[in-house]
This record gives structure tokens, C-alpha cells and sequence, in this order.
């Protein structure tokens, strides 16, 4: 996984940093908020069926499925993103609200990740 960080200019906050921030919630006010924003990018996050079911395909549990399709196991690590996420989440920057982060997968797809989403550990 590549990882790209493009950072904007961080305004100095006062001494009310620990109060929850006002998340932005419509295009207007996200354009004006000045904040971090990280891009966790050449994610493998992939979604197939395997037997009856639609699993998230992981290098433990998919190897020999992975293996019959021809394509490198070693490249799908989910559990990296979700470390990623969890460090990011947890972060004193996503708690003051100036954080803003995004996962591009290895298909193109871009995925905007809520500042307050809850990750399970």
C-alpha cells in the first residue's frame, strides 16, 4: 500500500480543543474548513464470492481462491487499511474535527471515510 498525505494549511486551535467539533456536513462548509487530508492509497479491497457467500478477499483465508484466479494472495491486506483507520481515527486531529480521509482502491474507487465513523478493534 502506498500512502500520499496532501496537507493543507492547519489553523492553531485555542485551548477548547477537547470539545467535540462541529463537523462539517454539506459541500459549502467542507470547502471553507481548513484541514489534513489523507488519501490511503493502492488499497486491495476486493469483494467476491466465494462459495455461496460475498467475503472481503485476505491473503489467511482466500489463498487458494486467489491462487486459481492467478493473482498475487500477498497484495490483499485489508488489516492494513484497518490499522491505518484505526490510528487515523483515534488521532488528536480527527477528535479536533481536521482530519478528512479518504481510501483509493486498487479498481478506482474512492472512498470517503466519516470523521466520527466508529472502527471495531
Amino acid at each position: 500500500i502506498f500512502f500520499r498525505c496532501f496537507v493543507s494549511r492547519v489553523t492553531l486551535m485555542d485551548d477548547n480543543w477537547k470539545k467535540p467539533a462541529n463537523l462539517p456536513w454539506n459541500p459549502a462548509e467542507r470547502a471553507k474548513l481548513e484541514r489534513v487530508i489523507v488519501v490511503l492509497e493502492g488499497c486491495w479491497l476486493d469483494v467476491d464470492k466465494v462459495g455461496s457467500q460475498h467475503e472481503l478477499l485476505n491473503c489467511d483465508d482466500h489463498r487458494g481462491f486467489l491462487n486459481k484466479r492467478g493473482e498475487d494472495y500477498a497484495d490483499y491486506r485489508p488489516d492494513i487499511v484497518h490499522q491505518c483507520l484505526l490510528t487515523l481515527l483515534d488521532s488528536p486531529l480527527n477528535r479536533a474535527g481536521l482530519l478528512q480521509v479518504y481510501i483509493s482502491s486498487q479498481k478506482g474507487v474512492l472512498v470517503e471515510v466519516h470523521p466520527q465513523l466508529h472502527v471495531p478493534r
